[in-house]
């Protein structure tokens, strides 16, 4: 960490062809490393409505204030860009009223700035009038990065994370939202690890509410590393799901690398009648608990009773450095592949293919990071579209490039599936190749949406793309490659021209 304060200010666009990009920053001196890692942001906080796009992330040093916002544009599609504002300190903590008021006070200004969308695009836009834009943009950034008051925006306060997990509907979101006094706590299923931001006892506490389906629940541990406590939600008005509750409970609770921070029970929706806790406790297993810091509360995430009490108690332990040692990082390991997957929203995920077999330890962490990216991005029906985009992998050190296509299916909410063929690979020639490669991979996925569901076919479609895409190491256009089948060689881009 730097021995005097430094700020940073970053202004982040996702670029529908690119992914997440930096746009903008100062000062220039900013590494690159730290740039398109908090670009990479966008990828995993959403935006949603009103504040709830505002996090607090660390990264090498640095303790950043970040918020997502859209800009609304017709001429993309979707109908709508998504941009990440962010200001970064290297000294103390960060006052998350102030730094969130600093920055929707940008975003005003921002979109006060009319047809500031100009400014990230080429196409369809004069010139001259793009470079105005950008020049605009550029005296509102620095006016309010040198506005930044350091020493008002710094606090003392610790950052921790808690993992939430449970079976699906148990009330997991509900009880989050109830924790960020919002005032509406209907939910819809989640489909993905939503990550909030809740303030406690002057601790900035970061959530990771997990879906509780049981196709997501391989997806928990790559979550896991670093947490700090686990509070899992009982539904204590399914009696049906009580054993399958109970399992999981202790599957992750005795994960060998977070086998000593604490865990909170939350016995939930006592608003449907309240249980007899002491009868309750045996079928709970928690004396299989007894080595660790453990709490039972009854609770209602709809009413808000018991849950005060019950992170009072969390809070009181977590805040206690001495008792508390993060979880172990667990990486994913990779060889260049291609994943192959299709999304619906009653069996969620579900990997159809991955060529080579057993190149990637987590195709499911990939798969459900893009489909939720594109969700984001695109919005509504319209992500089932024919797109594809590139998306920096920066925890694996790589980068993949995504296309989405869909199939007409009645039997599915909105009359289509939504399929993705993700091509993940570790350098940029790899890059280079595979977008001169657009067109051969687009025909080669239009053929399999043919035949999805013949996982045979599909693996034989995935081959030839892997082939003559990732399977010939690292090429130039000028280089010279030699196909397995045929043993011709010829030019890389005699190649590309037949496609």
């Amino acid at each position: 960490m730097c021995s005097v304060n430094m700020k940073i200010l970053i202004l982040s666009y996702f670029d529908q062809t690119r992914g997440p990009i930096p746009f903008i920053h100062t000062p220039e001196t900013v590494s690159e490393d730290i740039l398109y890692q908090i670009s990479e942001l966008m990828n995993f906080y959403p935006p949603t409505d009103s504040d709830d796009g505002f996090f607090i992330h660390s990264i090498k040093g640095f303790k950043s204030a970040n918020l997502l916002f859209e800009l609304e544009n017709e001429q993309v599609r979707g109908g709508r860009e998504l941009f990440l504002i962010s200001i970064l300190l290297t000294e103390g903590d960060i006052k998350n009223d102030l730094a969130l008021n600093m920055l929707k006070n940008f975003i005003d200004s921002f979109r006060g700035i009319k047809d500031i969308h100009q400014a990230f695009h080429y196409k369809n836009v004069n010139a001259e009038d793009r470079e105005t834009k950008r020049k605009q943009l550029e005296e509102l950034f620095n006016s309010f990065y040198h506005s930044i008051p350091i020493e008002e925006v710094i606090q003392n306060q610790q950052d921790l994370k808690i993992f939430f997990y449970g079976l699906s509907q148990a009330g997991k979101t509900t009880i989050i939202k109830k924790l960020q006094h919002a005032r509406d706590v209907s939910t819809i299923p989640t489909t993905n690890v939503g990550i909030s931001r809740v303030n406690m006892k002057n601790l900035s506490i970061l959530t990771y509410d997990a879906p509780g389906q049981y196709k997501f629940r391989d997806l928990w541990i790559n979550y896991l590393e670093s947490q700090n406590a686990l509070v899992f939600v009982f539904d204590v008005s399914d009696k049906d799901s009580y054993s399958e509750s109970v399992e999981l409970l202790h599957k992750i609770a005795s994960l060998d690398k977070i086998k000593e921070i604490p865990v909170l029970i939350l016995i939930n929706k006592i608003d449907l009648g309240k249980p007899d806790l002491n009868a309750l406790l045996p079928i709970l297993k928690v004396e299989n608990l007894k080595d660790r810091k453990h709490m039972v509360f009854l609770t209602s995430g709809l009413t808000g009773e018991g849950i005060q009490n019950a992170f009072n108690w969390l809070m009181d332990e977590i805040g206690k450095p001495e008792l508390v040692k993060p979880a172990v990082k667990e990486e994913i390991k990779f060889d260049e592949c291609i994943i192959f997957s299709r999304w619906d929203d009653t069996s969620g995920l579900e990997i159809i293919s991955v060529h080579p077999n057993k190149a990637i330890s987590d195709p499911e962490l990939i798969a459900i990071r893009c489909f939720s990216l594109a969700e984001v991005i695109y919005g509504g029906k319209s992500f089932c579209d024919q797109v594809c985009f590139n998306l920096p992998m920066t925890h694996l050190n790589a980068e993949a490039s995504i296309y989405f296509d869909s199939v007409e299916n009645k039997r599915i909410r909105g009359g289509k599936l939504p399929l993705s063929l993700v091509l993940l690979y570790k350098n940029q020639k790899q890059k280079q190749r595979i977008d001169k490669m657009k067109k051969f991979i687009t025909k080669k996925l239009t053929k399999m949406k043919k035949n999805y569901e013949d996982k045979e076919k599909v693996t034989k479609y995935l081959e030839d793309i892997y082939e003559k895409s990732l399977g010939y190491g690292i090429l130039s256009s000028n280089d010279t490659i030699k196909t397995q089948k045929s043993g011709i060689t010829k030019g890389f881009d005699d190649f590309l021209d037949k496609f």
